[in-house]
């Protein structure tokens, strides 16, 4: 169950890990009162539970290719209004204008 937990950590899948995590830091913190080697299980769940979280903190952050600037729960369409902005002002190419463009809308 441990490798389960890198795994989907490794593939960013948030929920699953955190899932798996807090049900192996409850499992493993009692059977490593019996078996001490089990505290090895206990902390690898406890470092996963914590990129989890982290991770899932940092899932709504979207990056815009040619700015600076990140946009946090920002809609769609205040974040094309802003690359038009930026394209309208000579502050991106129409490359890279078409690049955030395709990635704010997901294509």
């Amino acid at each position: 169950m441990d490798i389960v937990a890198i795994v989907l950590v490794v593939l960013k899948k948030w929920k699953p890990a955190m899932v798996i995590s807090v049900i192996g830091l409850i499992l493993s913190f009692f059977l490593a009162l019996i078996l001490p080697l089990m505290w090895v299980s206990f902390i690898i769940y406890l470092i996963t539970l914590l990129v989890s979280i982290s991770g899932l903190k940092n899932e709504g952050n979207t990056y815009v290719t040619g700015s600076s600037t990140i946009s946090s729960g920002v809609s769609i369409e205040t974040q094309l209004n802003k690359i038009q902005s930026l394209y309208d002002k000579g502050i991106i190419s129409e490359e890279e204008y078409h690049e955030s463009r395709k990635r704010i809308l997901g294509f």
